[in-house]
């Protein structure tokens, strides 16, 4: 018992040394720079695929969760159709 709670004590001071790191890195934000709703564009690198762009717009909440998964849904669609999947006949299994 004593070695569980030894090993889940070091577990989270690692976790928190690491919030702290991650944390300590962020901006400060002075709270009269702008309203509560408003928010500033995030100043990350553009999306290089459809993939990240539609992940980008929903962590900007410019597209639901139920619209973000359709536009994957279609995407992926998509894709089948383009690069359809084919499965080996049965009993080929390429080391003969």
């Amino acid at each position: 018992m004593i070695m569980l709670l030894l090993v889940v004590t070091v577990l989270l001071t690692i976790m928190a040394v690491g919030m702290w790191a991650a944390l300590k890195d962020l901006p400060a934000r002075d709270p009269d720079d702008s309203s509560p709703g408003e928010r500033r564009p995030a100043s990350s690198p553009t999306a290089s695929s459809l993939e990240g762009a539609l992940v980008a717009s929903l962590l900007r909440h410019e597209i639901t969760p139920g619209q973000y998964q359709r536009a994957i849904e279609r995407l992926a669609e998509r894709d089948d159709d383009i690069h359809p999947f084919t499965v080996p006949p049965e009993g080929s299994v390429g080391h003969e």
